[in-house]
């Protein structure tokens, strides 16, 4: 005859009371869960096949859920495709706020951590997925203003904590939104370049002579202001 054992019935039982005392959630926070579920399936199946080569059928499957279920939610490939890009722009943002909290009080050091959020992003999916549902959206003029807003809800907030960090240490407003867009438009550059050729040396080379004659004008602003002092 088997004996039950009773630490495995206590350990049962103690599972059973914690999921009774956990909160239910609310019909709201079920279908906000289910969007962003679908909305990930999404952003992945737009990640590997393109914006041309997402189907609905294909979302569905990737999230796991029948067609009914994604239509309920997401009822059209434009719908869908807006919270695909809100999707990978929120993990770009998400990942640029961790860097941003990073605290630093030297120019080079700023410049480095603002230099690999901008590598993450545009170097990575999230800027990919974006960049084409952008393109494909040039031929649906309803689109390109409603990816505009996501874009500046989403991105433009990252562009201006990056200026104020540089405010942070003396520069003005206007060259730390100058800093910050040449970082941008440098990484971009060389990302968009990686369409037919791989980053080289001269890519590096570029950035390094960029970084450094920031250096350089931050020290000569702090002498500058050390004399006058």
């Amino acid at each position: 005859m088997k004996v039950a054992d009773p630490t495995h019935a206590t350990e049962k039982s103690a599972r059973s009371a914690s999921e009774r005392n956990q909160p239910r959630r609310t019909q709201a926070e079920r279908s906000e869960e289910m969007r962003k579920r679908l909305a990930d399936a999404a952003y992945q199946v737009i990640a590997k096949r393109g914006h041309s080569g997402l189907r609905m059928a294909a979302v569905a499957e990737q999230a796991g859920v029948s067609q009914g279920a994604l239509l309920h939610h997401f009822p059209d490939k434009d719908s869908v495709t807006l919270a695909a890009i809100r999707h990978a722009l929120a993990i770009a943002h998400e990942e640029a706020e961790k860097k941003l909290s990073r605290t630093t009080d030297t120019v080079d050091e700023l410049l480095d951590i603002m230099l690999d959020d901008f590598r993450s992003f545009f170097l990575g999916d999230q800027f990919w997925v974006a960049l084409g549902v952008t393109l494909d959206a040039s031929t649906t003029p309803k689109m390109r203003p409603r990816i505009q807003e996501i874009v500046a809800e989403l991105r433009k907030p990252i562009y201006d904590e990056w200026t104020q960090r540089f405010i942070e240490l003396d520069h003005n407003e206007d060259r730390a939104n100058e800093i910050v867009r040449t970082a941008a438009a440098l990484v971009s550059g060389s990302a968009i370049r990686t369409l037919w050729a791989e980053r080289d040396e001269i890519t590096q080379a570029i950035e390094l002579r960029w970084r450094q004659s920031v250096i350089d004008e931050h020290q000569a602003l702090q002498t500058h202001s050390n004399e006058n002092s």
